[in-house]
């Protein structure tokens, strides 16, 4: 959670906390159309990758199957109203999706810690997913990225990716990145 925090510190997942970050992507990783890469160095994190090849699937599947403990990680913060709306914005993602036509498969978030950036373990980390996203037939790999991030926007582009477009998600726009895999 901590370094998901630090690289990524806006939207709904970071105003759950930390707890509530480290279930999710136990949950991510144990789910089967998802893949987690772990940066170590020194024997300590210094980044991960997370990839899923069906975003709407996966959400559905990791909230049924760890329900209890994302609610009691996400506590007292889930019964605020904006958080609520935010909540539901996340059902509802898969269908905006759809509607927009882009791929299911998706990084789900590529972070380091903090100065971390700028010696390759990002793109090896990227890398990886993308592999995965090929070996499992993935005709094309989106993912999200804040339009205020532009260092995050540089890397995606400097790694393949193109800007396909912008959509709305829990008020932010978010730009969305393509990598043609076939």
């Amino acid at each position: 959670g901590r370094i998901h925090r630090a690289a990524i510190n806006h939207g709904v997942l970071c105003t759950l906390g930390d707890r509530f970050l480290a279930a999710l992507y136990r949950g991510i990783a144990a789910d089967p159309t998802c893949a987690v890469w772990v940066a170590e160095q020194d024997g300590r994190v210094v980044g991960f990758c997370a990839y899923t090849r069906n975003v709407s699937g996966m959400y559905r599947g990791v909230i049924r199957r760890n329900m209890l403990s994302l609610g009691l990680a996400a506590l007292p913060r889930i019964f605020s109203p904006r958080i609520i709306k935010q909540a539901w914005d996340v059902f509802r993602y898969a269908k905006v999706q759809r509607q927009a036509r882009l791929p299911e498969a998706e990084i789900l978030s590529v972070a380091l810690a903090p100065g971390e950036q700028g010696g390759g373990v990002g793109s090896r980390l990227l890398s990886a997913a993308v592999e995965r996203a090929r070996a499992d037939g993935e005709p094309r790999l989106k993912v999200m990225v804040g339009h205020e991030l532009e260092a995050a926007r540089r890397f995606y582009e400097r790694n393949g990716f193109t800007l396909a477009g912008e959509i709305l998600q829990h008020g932010d726009r978010l730009c969305v990145y393509v990598q043609e895999l076939t």
